[in-house]
């Protein structure tokens, strides 16, 4: 083979060599080229979800933050309402030596109005519980007790619930005097007659004369013995007293908020129910003084 084919040869190879590194390199940079395109549409996805991600999070944050202003707004006017309400109402006094509530039922109702919707509910659900005024004759035991039930672990604040709690526990202590004197046993185990801790303490100590509750209710006793001895009078003042001095106590804790004004108006309750009730009372005995004292003269003016 001369000296020319041989160089031919060399030539070709190395142009097929050059071809195939070309071709190689072309095939290589196209992987790298894909590969590139390929991590960067995931890292595009990825910075794509984050904005998103961090889009959300930035609106959650900024619905939170309103809505906490406007919380924070709310519960201000509602503070300044109570304490605007509260400044206005006048000193309640003594209880026993008060010839008449401190302010009208319309006036109280009136300056009542300054409360905030969510105030007024609350206030109208205790009001509901506690006075007996406000409960619907066809409304039952157990209705009662359900309704209880429902109001009373709700409320956030502790004092107050456990103000709610005492009134109707008393309640039932009474209720189950009353229920005694009637000559009525022991309310079934079935039954819905009472609410609170010693409904069913009640139940089992039924024939001792206080309950056997006298360390949780020292004046249960005496107030035993005037419902025996009809004593009505005796009674109320008792209960009432008893009440306004519970009552008294957990005001001592309690000045611009909503338990203050919910403590206010369970004392003007009191106070209603007391002059009423005495009025009342000192009229039917001065009727009685009066006919003892004229004897069979009584009906000449009638």
């Amino acid at each position: 083979m001369s000296n020319g084919e041989n160089a031919v040869r060399v030539s070709s190879g190395v142009e097929a060599l050059i071809q195939r590194l070309r071709d190689e390199g072309v095939e290589s940079g196209r992987a790298q080229a894909e590969k590139i395109v390929a991590d960067a549409e995931t890292r595009a996805g990825w910075i794509l979800k984050q904005a998103e991600e961090d889009a959300g999070r930035l609106r959650k944050q900024a619905r939170e933050e309103a809505e906490r202003l406007e919380r924070s707004g709310r519960e201000a006017l509602n503070a300044a309402a109570r304490d605007a309400l509260l400044t206005s109402l006048p000193y309640p006094g003594e209880l026993f030596k008060a010839k008449q509530t401190p302010l009208s039922r319309l006036k109280l109702d009136g300056r009542l109005r300054m409360l905030s919707e969510e105030d007024a509910a609350l206030l109208g659900e205790v009001e509901g519980l506690v006075h007996w005024i406000n409960q619907p004759m066809e409304r039952t035991d157990a209705a009662f007790v359900a309704r209880a039930g429902r109001l009373i672990p709700s409320m956030e604040d502790a004092p107050l619930k456990e103000v709610v709690q005492f009134r109707l526990e008393v309640r039932t202590a009474i209720a189950a005097l009353r229920r005694r004197k009637r000559g009525e046993g022991p309310p079934r185990p079935d039954e819905t007659w009472g609410y609170g801790r010693w409904v069913g303490h009640i139940q089992r100590y039924w024939g001792e004369p206080a309950f056997r509750l006298e360390g949780v209710f020292p004046w249960l006793p005496e107030a035993s013995q005037l419902l025996n001895t009809g004593d009505s009078l005796g009674l109320e003042r008792l209960l009432l007293g008893m009440a306004w001095e519970h009552l008294g106590r957990a005001a001592e804790q309690h000045y611009f908020d909503l338990e203050a004004v919910v403590l206010y108006v369970q004392r003007w309750d009191i106070i209603d129910r007391w002059t009423t009730y005495s009025g009342e009372a000192a009229v039917q005995r001065f009727h009685a003084l009066v006919d003892k004292g004229l004897g069979e003269f009584a009906q000449i003016f009638s």
